[in-house]
């Protein structure tokens, strides 16, 4: 009845040739539906259906491979729990299956634990806030902090304006590169949620890739120069 490939859907006729990854759509008795799969490849799992076994298996293999780390006389290497979990989510898309379990994880359970994540990220960065912010007015004046404070947030404003007068930015495009500026993921979603467009993460994802190296840089030049 219908055949998807990849994003597309097409619409079967005599002349369409099956391809590997195809999936097919078939109308009939159960006993038949059971012998053209077996004949075609096997049944595909709901859309909407999630193997929770599958799904924190794979964070938990990923967290693994993060914590490897080679120590020699020469490097000192850890891999880190972000490229561990990416490499166990490639490792899981490419097998699709683990004997009978698919390894599909619908968008519905992706969104949920990213939103998990993020909010988890969010409290667990405030607490730490509030108390480095406690144990910075213990020895410092406030009133070099709220000054501090303050050039932080001008120079947003700033950015802001510089981003939208003078090189002509939307709103959008002039908010998705302060935020990739600041190299905050947290601050892109938000602005992606609020605006409902994915159309901020262009100027997000250029300026990030510039932020990511002058941050670097410029924390090895603070260190030494300190």
């Amino acid at each position: 009845a219908r055949i998807e490939r990849g994003s597309e859907e097409i619409e079967p006729d005599a002349d369409i040739s099956l391809e590997v990854n195809d999936v097919v759509e078939i109308v009939g008795t159960q006993q038949n539906a059971e012998a053209a799969a077996k004949t075609l490849g096997r049944f595909e799992p709901d859309n909407n259906e999630a193997n929770i076994a599958i799904y924190t298996g794979g964070i938990l293999l990923g967290l693994l491979i993060g914590s490897i780390h080679l120590e020699t006389a020469v490097i000192d290497f850890k891999i880190g729990s972000a490229t561990g979990l990416l490499v166990a989510g490639v490792a899981l898309g490419w097998l699709r299956h683990i004997g009978p379990y698919p390894t599909h994880v619908p968008m519905a359970a992706r969104r949920f634990v990213r939103d998990l994540g993020i909010l988890l990220f969010i409290g667990e960065t405030g607490i730490n806030a509030g108390h480095q912010l406690h144990l910075g007015m213990e020895v410092a004046p406030l009133v070099p902090i709220l000054g501090a404070g303050a050039i932080m947030t001008a120079t947003v404003l700033l950015s802001l304006v510089l981003a939208t007068k003078c090189l002509k930015l939307g709103a959008l495009g002039a908010w998705g590169a302060v935020c990739g500026g600041m190299t905050s993921s947290a601050a892109l979603h938000t602005l992606r949620r609020t605006a409902d467009t994915n159309e901020v993460t262009i100027s997000y994802a250029a300026s990030y890739a510039v932020a990511s190296v002058i941050a670097t840089i410029a924390g090895q030049w603070i260190v030494v120069l300190m």
